[in-house]
């Protein structure tokens, strides 16, 4: 198994919360295409996020995609700071183009640097991805460890594309862990073969 690391969008302070994600290769071959057409999704990107319409992403604009926001690394191809719609559906068509269609994810949860069980790690696809790629889920046993299932059960794992990440642990009816790790979210992901974000580990830090 190979661990990754995921980029902080928090401040580091006593790690009372730790969230590993690591992916593992092995099972079943890949599942088709989830037949995103790329062209319409990075128009609906722009529809969305643009909000001066100069057709160009700023950082401003990102902020309401933190997986956009995220991506930057690997979508801003002319380092301009920007981010346009050629480049968004330039992204997309290389997931595509990928090896693979599919990244049996695992997640770890911590807090205090112990496992928490019945953790429920929930991964929404940016909006401009929906409905074609869908939510994956999963909830963590007593080591802390969920493998995430999609829309295919056949297939446990993570479509590549962008996620926003939520983490909740419901106890006697209350919400256990900080909003900024559910409700208010705003750690994200690239799931993809070359992204930072699938090739090391980053800490996400609830601070106290």
């Amino acid at each position: 198994m190979q661990t990754h690391f995921i980029r902080p969008l928090l401040p580091l302070a006593l790690l009372p919360l730790i969230v590993v994600f690591c992916g593992c290769s092995g099972g079943p071959a890949p599942p088709d295409q989830p037949g995103l057409d790329a062209s319409s999704a990075s128009a609906k990107a722009m529809e969305i996020y643009d909000k001066n319409s100069d057709n160009q992403l700023d950082a401003e604009e990102r902020q309401a995609s933190p997986a956009l926001e995220l991506a930057m690394e690997t979508m801003d191809e002319n380092n301009d700071g920007m981010l346009g719609r050629a480049e968004i559906k330039q992204r997309i068509e290389e997931w595509q183009n990928a090896d693979t269609i599919i990244n049996t994810q695992g997640v770890e949860v911590y807090r205090n640097g112990q496992p928490v069980e019945g953790a429920t790690v929930t991964l929404v696809p940016e909006e401009f991805l929906q409905p074609t790629i869908q939510v994956t889920q999963g909830t963590t046993n007593a080591d802390g460890f969920a493998l995430p299932e999609g829309q295919d059960a056949q297939y446990p794992g993570i479509y590549l594309g962008l996620y926003r990440v939520k983490i909740s642990k419901q106890q006697d009816g209350r919400e256990t862990i900080p909003p900024r790790f559910n409700s208010e979210t705003t750690l994200a992901i690239e799931v993809a073969p070359d992204a930072p974000s699938t090739q090391r580990l980053f800490i996400f830090d609830v601070g106290q």
